[in-house]
């Protein structure tokens, strides 16, 4: 029988065309600032699998050329967000498939024995992979060339994903309702 692999207790290799993402959005992206989008793979991996739950963005494992692994230790750093980030993606994965109580099974009840767990860890990973292209392609495929063109493009991606209008934006005034 083959070893199941455990989500945030087991290493994690990006693969392929993935390995030269992570590259991208881990190191220097402006020489003269010194910034980087992200510090480090898991802080990406965190992050994409979140884009990718929220835009239901999903990609496929590729499993051929060079690796880039990310180390059960660094998980276990992160594990508390990384836990809270694949509830995340369960509650929102496949909605079009799997009714509110599965999805709320897949998200807290199913552990390493149960037999949905391999299939979550992979959906998990869709969703996540799903995230890392669109991040790839929203910072390091675009125009980006200077840090402030990095730090305004992450403020539009976080107003996009909160719902908030950008402030690089002039379309409309946001309507915030009644405060309190």
């Amino acid at each position: 029988m083959a070893k199941v692999k455990r989500i945030f207790s087991d290493d994690y290799l990006f693969r392929g065309k993935y390995v030269a993402m992570v590259n991208d959005l881990t190191t220097e992206i402006d020489p003269h600032s010194g910034a980087t989008i992200f510090n480090s793979a898991v802080e990406l991996y965190l992050t994409a699998a979140i884009v990718g739950a929220h835009y239901q963005l999903t990609a496929n494992p590729d499993n051929t050329g060079d690796s880039k692994r990310i180390m059960a230790s660094q998980f276990s750093n992160h594990y508390n967000d990384l836990k809270f980030a694949y509830q995340l993606v369960m509650l929102n994965a496949d909605r079009d498939e799997l009714s509110a109580v599965d999805r709320v099974n897949n998200a807290f009840r199913y552990s390493e024995a149960d037999p949905e767990y391999p299939k979550n860890v992979a959906t998990f990973e869709r969703y996540m992979l799903g995230g890392l292209v669109f991040l790839h392609n929203r910072f390091i495929k675009s125009t980006n060339t200077h840090y402030e063109d990095y730090r305004i493009s992450m403020d539009e991606l976080i107003a996009d994903m909160s719902g908030k209008k950008s402030e690089n934006n002039d379309d409309e005034d946001i309507d915030f309702g009644p405060v309190f």
